[in-house]
């Protein structure tokens, strides 16, 4: 499994680095729920180089499905749906508890992309549905 950049409250007000934050978020909003994969060993937290576990989460279902089908590490990994509202409500929290950050639309054959703070995710919700965006 590939590293990844960690995305932590400071770092999103770039605009370039909103984007995947504010991708995940939008279409997650869209569809109403967010796509995480698991096995019998349960669902992948990696440890980063920081020393920090981040599952990851994708919006859509091609995502998901993409990483599976190439990403050697993740063969044999099923999709799981999980609804937006247990997701903000029941997974959030526990992971922040944990420690652990979530890692967005993870992409290409090593699975890369940012880990982001759970604060970061839940606030940048609130945001966009304030705003309707």
């Amino acid at each position: 499994m590939g590293r990844c950049r960690s995305l932590l409250r400071e770092d999103v007000e770039r605009d370039d680095q909103r984007r995947p934050v504010l991708g995940l978020l939008r279409e997650a909003l869209r569809e109403g729920l967010v796509r995480g994969i698991k096995d019998a060993g349960g669902f992948p937290a990696p440890l980063a180089a920081d020393g920090i576990r981040a599952m990851p989460f994708w919006s859509l279902k091609s995502r998901v499905d993409r990483i599976i089908e190439t990403v050697p590490d993740y063969a044999g990994f099923e999709p799981v749906e999980i609804p937006l509202a247990v997701w903000r409500t029941l997974w959030l929290p526990d992971l922040s508890d944990k420690g652990a950050r979530i890692g967005l639309n993870w992409a290409g054959s090593r699975a890369t992309g940012y880990d982001i703070e759970l604060e970061v995710v839940e606030r940048n919700f609130v945001a966009n549905e304030a705003t309707g965006e």
